[in-house]
């Protein structure tokens, strides 16, 4: 059976390809590199837009009947989930979770080892600029769009003194980086890759057997929690929001947390809030969110 795989074209979007064959254990597969409207957005220099925008068009193929399976960035997927579509997560790491998901500062001069307030710093997200801005100090915070590739050529032509990425996505490629891990929250999706396909298709019973094993339902899980509370309080991942979700390795029975940073333009809001249940802990954090007016902050960016 020869499978047909949907992906954006980028180096790490296709390495992920790679990664989720090799994991699946699938070798007969051809790979078609969509080039998606945020692609194209980003190409125009913008950052700031809905991330529906990189999965939009891939999914469309799925639904035509074009590509069987469609392999995302999971942070790239917007907050509410496609009925017509499964949904499942994985990450090649047995590194550990807060250290895989990690933000990583990469400087320009090879001899730097710390960050400095002066330095102009690089970033496309809004959570990462408010954490650059809240906890490291930085004053010179700059828009940088593009792939991984991209953004690494913008900061050694000068353009900037040091730049943020997520440290998964430079694992991936190799990239030996002059660089740390930043102590940051960030998002549940930062580090997984996502396979969509249609449901009920013979596709979709495969992956269904595949990742029927706890090591992957732990990560649907966390992404299922994580995305739920995302929708309650009407954010999504262009939001000033970080939110993890974690849980103690157990489906059943297990401890979940789910710990968020909100911020405004002159401040910011952290809380952690445990719980057995996943339903009831969502509606505690929200609750929570609610209760220290979090919305009021965030919307101080649009």
């Amino acid at each position: 059976m020869n499978i047909r795989i949907g992906s954006r074209s980028s180096s790490l979007a296709l390495k992920q390809v790679e990664i989720s064959m090799e994991e699946i254990g699938i070798e007969d597969y051809v790979t078609e590199k969509i080039v998606t409207k945020g692609d194209k957005e980003s190409a125009k220099g913008r950052t700031q837009f809905d991330k529906l925008n990189f999965v939009q068009d891939i999914e469309e193929k799925i639904s035509s009947g074009d590509i069987d399976i469609a392999v995302h960035s999971a942070k790239d997927l917007p907050a509410t989930e496609s009925k017509e579509f499964d949904y499942f997560y994985l990450r090649e790491s047995t590194e550990d979770i807060s250290t895989w998901s990690s933000d990583r500062i990469i400087f320009r001069d090879k001899n730097k080892k710390k960050f400095s307030s002066e330095m102009i710093l690089g970033t496309s997200s809004l959570r990462r600029k408010m954490q650059a801005k809240f906890l490291l100090g930085a004053e010179k915070i700059f828009s940088l769009n593009g792939n991984i590739d991209t953004r690494i050529r913008k900061l050694n032509s000068g353009e900037y003194d040091c730049i943020i990425l997520a440290n998964a996505g430079c694992t991936r490629l190799g990239f030996n980086l002059n660089s740390y891990n930043l102590d940051f929250l960030t998002p549940s999706a930062q580090g997984l890759i996502c396979l969509q396909c249609l449901k009920g298709t013979d596709v979709s019973k495969m992956l269904n057997n595949f990742f029927d094993k706890d090591k992957y339902k732990i990560h649907k899980l966390g992404m299922d929690i994580y995305k739920s509370f995302l929708r309650n309080i009407n954010a999504d991942c262009n939001s000033a929001i970080s939110v993890r979700s974690v849980s103690n390795g157990r489906i059943a029975n297990g401890e979940h947390k789910l710990t968020f940073q909100v911020f405004g333009k002159n401040e910011f809001f952290s809380a952690e809030k445990t719980h057995s249940d996943p339903q009831k802990l969502i509606e505690l954090a929200t609750e929570e969110f609610n209760r220290n007016n979090a919305k009021k902050l965030l919307d101080e960016h649009y």
